[in-house]
């Protein structure tokens, strides 16, 4: 039901976004928008590929006629998270979790806080709870600042992918 994206380009940083409309099936425009936001060529970084991976072909599968460009966006994923899965890197205040959560603070201190000072939601299990109750959901408002909360927590996420890969690149 949503995605975000960091797209490194030479000299500035692209960020694409999608965040589902409640209570419709979302799968369908959530595949169509992904491959149009996806550039056509370079390695595609994730946190938990195999999940993602995952995601992806059930998509194919559902919808065969997207199922090319979904399996072109699966031979070029690559995973951010096993350097740290395998501890070849590894910073004692990770507190042997490999989780995105824990490998910001321990390689970027500034953005130790980040998770805990987010609106509203602060994990995966949450978002996708919060966002089942949307649907329910009356208040114009309420809705907003849920919805604002979702897309800011899944904009850090992969925020933290491209700060934990600058330092591992040395930047």
């Amino acid at each position: 039901f949503q995605y975000s994206l960091h797209i490194e380009h030479e000299n500035y940083l692209d960020h694409r976004e999608f965040l589902a409309e409640s209570g419709i099936d979302p799968r369908r425009s959530l595949a169509e928008q992904l491959i149009a936001d996806m550039p056509a060529s370079g390695t595609i970084l994730a946190y938990n590929a195999a999940f993602e991976k995952m995601i992806l072909k059930q998509l194919a599968g559902i919808f065969p006629d997207l199922s090319s460009e979904l399996n072109s966006i699966i031979g070029r994923m690559a995973d951010l998270m096993v350097p740290f899965q395998k501890r070849w890197l590894y910073e004692p205040s990770m507190k042997g979790s490999y989780s995105i959560k824990k490998v910001l603070p321990a390689l970027v201190p500034e953005m130790e806080t980040s998770y805990a000072n987010l609106p509203g939601v602060k994990n995966g299990g949450e978002a996708s709870s919060i966002f089942g109750q949307l649907a329910e959901m009356k208040d114009p408002e309420e809705i907003r600042a849920v919805r604002e909360g979702l897309l800011a927590y899944c904009g850090l996420d992969t925020m933290a992918m491209v700060k934990v890969l600058e330092v591992l690149r040395g930047k």
